[in-house]
């Protein structure tokens, strides 16, 4: 904190209207801290100059001058004409400015570059991801389609349907049953006998006139396809 200017006790202050200074010792007290002391009469003088008095007259000359050679040498800034550097620290200077600007638009493009790798990336395992899980379906759906064609393998060879390869079995229909209804089918009224055997592994017979030779070699015929088992 600025306590005090050049010859002035306090701070002065130039403005574009007036010149006025302020007490930086009273400071302190406004902002709650207790004084040790009571302050010096001529440090809490004010005095304001307004108009244009302010930048002329001997008090504008003195407040310039505690600036000057008081706080705007200790700061580094000094009034008047800068002075540059020589020509190759001028140069020096534009080449590091120039070496800058390019690494940071490389450094810009690197940024650009890495966001489009990463997309690309993203997109990519998307893909996998995606490709991933259609084949644990496709996997699933296949152990899926022959576990059932097990069972329905399983379920074929216990079913009595399947005894005999490309026809169902006749469960409960005897022989003599089966050429029944076999006759039942063509419209003749020939008179037809029927016997069959009763034993085990016996083979039906078919009794009919022998002045109907045609008939008779049907029914063998349709005798010879019936399956002993039934």
């Amino acid at each position: 904190m600025i306590i005090r200017c050049g010859e002035y006790p306090n701070v002065p202050l130039l403005g574009t209207q007036e010149a006025i200074n302020y007490n930086p010792e009273l400071t302190s007290r406004q902002v709650g801290y207790p004084m040790i002391r009571a302050p010096l009469k001529e440090t809490i003088m004010p005095f304001v100059i307004h108009g244009s008095k302010a930048h002329k007259g001997e008090h504008h000359k003195k407040i310039r001058h505690a600036w000057k050679n008081g706080r705007t040498k200790l700061v580094w800034l000094p009034y008047g004409k800068v002075q540059y550097q020589d020509q190759e620290a001028r140069a020096y200077e534009v080449q590091e400015t120039l070496r800058v600007g390019e690494l940071e638009e490389a450094l810009k493009q690197m940024k650009t570059e890495q966001g489009s790798l990463k997309r690309r990336l993203e997109v990519a395992l998307e893909e996998v991801c995606l490709e991933r899980q259609l084949k644990n379906e496709t996997n699933k759906r296949a152990r899926v389609e022959k576990e059932t064609r097990l069972k329905r393998n399983k379920v074929g060879k216990a079913s009595p349907w399947s005894s005999r390869k490309g026809a169902p079995a006749r469960i409960g229909v005897s022989k003599s049953q089966t050429l029944q209804r076999v006759l039942r089918r063509p419209k003749t009224k020939m008179p037809v006998r029927i016997g069959q055997s009763m034993r085990k592994g016996g083979q039906g017979r078919i009794t009919i006139p022998s002045n109907h030779p045609r008939i008779e070699g049907g029914l063998k015929k349709l005798e010879m396809e019936i399956p002993r088992d039934c």
